[in-house]
């Protein structure tokens, strides 16, 4: 008569471990890979964003340099008004980072003196607000007047 070993057990044991490590494999191979398309579009944010502020660097640098305010200066579109509270022209201007958002400069000049009152991100696409919330009410809402 043949006696048995107990390999059952262990070809049991060995396959929940192999299945196991395959399935965590997956799962930090998924979270990798959206992990790494997240920190793509933050990097590509960033670097939009300080080509934006170089691009308003360099406004604000010719503005300083003419003596008139110009209506365009590379390509960018500059208001200005005078402030009669600050007694000096404020200048302001607009630069488009993403499609969602744009770099807002606000400049006081007076004479050779500057302030910068402004210099943020604002976004430029629309939110629309959720309207309504479904909340669970009971079992007459799934199944009816049946019930």
């Amino acid at each position: 008569m043949l006696k048995r070993n107990g390999i059952g057990g262990a070809s049991i044991a060995l396959i929940f471990v192999v299945l196991c490590m395959v399935i965590f494999t997956t799962i930090s191979f998924v979270f990798a890979l959206s992990q790494d398309a997240m920190i793509k579009n933050e990097v590509e944010s960033v670097v939009a964003y300080y080509e934006a502020d170089t691009l308003a660097e360099a406004v604000l640098a010719n503005i300083l340099a003419s003596p008139a305010t110009p209506g365009n200066v590379m390509d960018v579109e500059i208001s200005s008004r005078f402030d009669i509270g600050l007694g000096a022209e404020v200048v302001y201007f607009t630069i488009p980072i993403t499609d969602m958002s744009e770099l807002y400069v606000a400049v006081a000049i007076d004479g050779v003196d500057y302030t910068v009152l402004s210099w943020r991100i604002y976004p430029t696409g629309y939110w629309e607000a959720d309207e309504g919330i479904n909340i669970f009410q009971g079992f007459d809402d799934i199944l009816g007047d049946e019930w």
